[in-house]
């Protein structure tokens, strides 16, 4: 049995369609959450703010990052990595 204590919130879900997304889109939901499924890549530099302006108001937002996790040190991370 699925409580429903997310009930009216709007919650916005990034790479919706990747890795945890689709797992993450289920279980908010069950909760009562209404579900902004976004499927953007996010590569470039504004697509997050994008991806949020275009969703609307939010209650929860999960950055769900479908991506290959850096293996540069921190202090050596480029710009365009």
């Amino acid at each position: 049995m699925h409580h429903r204590n997310l009930l009216g919130k709007r919650v916005l879900i990034t790479h919706a369609d990747q890795f945890m997304g689709p797992e993450l889109c289920r279980a908010f939901a069950e909760h009562g959450a209404t579900v902004i499924a976004d499927t953007d890549p996010l590569r470039e530099r504004d697509a997050p703010a994008a991806a949020v302006a275009a969703a609307g108001p939010v209650d929860i937002l999960v950055v769900n990052l479908a991506i290959a996790a850096p293996t540069t040190p921190a202090a050596a991370v480029s710009e365009q990595e």
